[in-house]
């Protein structure tokens, strides 16, 4: 869970000229009708890696052509803004990138589409890989108490020790979630754990520490359900709304791309 460099790379496949192998889930039943936005969120979001990683390297601002000429990848990317703004009827990316809020998540994307006299930035609002990285977080730490339950219930308790350690490394270093409370919970009978698993002839935990794991485990689900909710609710109300369009418009608009 600890931020470090490799985490905040530009992908290669961002960088690639020839199109990506990455299979995209942007089809998928997860998406709905919002697929278009979906997928004009993802665009924006590498757009915005790429230019943060010119300016950075560079050490100024070149203009967008610029940046184009030399990343055929970021051409692509913009092409692909360009378009789906068309199909949503707004005349610019610009437009669409501030209806949904995602200017202060892309505020590289914005800055380079938009007027390089305004500041997109807003240190309140996360930047969107930030809040991908946050959900993925709070994915991990749902998962592995997921993975404990149902080894309590199979009967499966030799790796419950590893597995705590998981959950306990991942409490700590979510820095949304940080709660002592929880972080003791799950310290609390960890060495009792560890010992009772070490033992030459270990088998089963003792009904007492299967009844702390799932206890435990339940805590965590209680206390990481509501945070994808609120992290969104928090910062992106409007991205939440735009990802979520009536209907009735995205089925106008899927008509008359099959006619076109």
């Amino acid at each position: 869970m600890r931020r470090s460099p490799a985490l905040r790379r530009v992908s290669s496949h961002l960088l690639e000229s020839e199109p990506s192998r990455t299979r995209s889930r942007l089809s998928e039943p997860l998406w709905g009708d919002g697929a278009l936005r979906a997928d004009f969120m993802v665009r924006a979001s590498q757009l915005n890696a790429i230019l943060e990683r010119e300016v950075s390297e560079s050490g100024s601002v070149d203009s967008l052509d610029t940046v184009c000429a030399r990343s055929p990848r970021a051409r692509e990317l913009l092409d692909a803004l360009h378009a789906a703004a068309a199909a949503l009827h707004h005349p610019s990316p610009l437009s669409l990138l501030e209806e949904s809020n995602l200017a202060l998540m892309c505020p590289a994307a914005a800055h380079f589409l938009g007027s390089p006299d305004v500041v997109y930035r807003d240190e309140s609002v996360p930047l969107l890989h930030e809040q991908w990285e946050q959900l993925g977080a709070l994915s991990q730490l749902a998962c592995v108490a997921a993975q404990l339950t149902a080894d309590m219930d199979a009967g499966r308790h030799k790796y419950c020790a590893h597995k705590l350690a998981l959950l306990y490394h991942a409490a700590v270093h979510l820095a949304r979630l940080r709660d002592a409370e929880l972080e003791g919970r799950i310290r609390q009978h960890f060495e009792d754990v560890k010992l009772a698993t070490e033992e030459p002839n270990f088998s089963q935990l003792p009904p007492r520490l299967v009844e702390w794991v799932r206890a435990t485990c339940a805590a965590v689900h209680e206390r990481v359900a509501p945070q994808p909710r609120q992290l969104f609710a928090a910062n992106a109300a409007r991205l939440a709304a735009f990802l979520s369009p009536p209907r009735a418009e995205d089925s106008r608009l899927q008509s008359s791309s099959s006619v076109g």
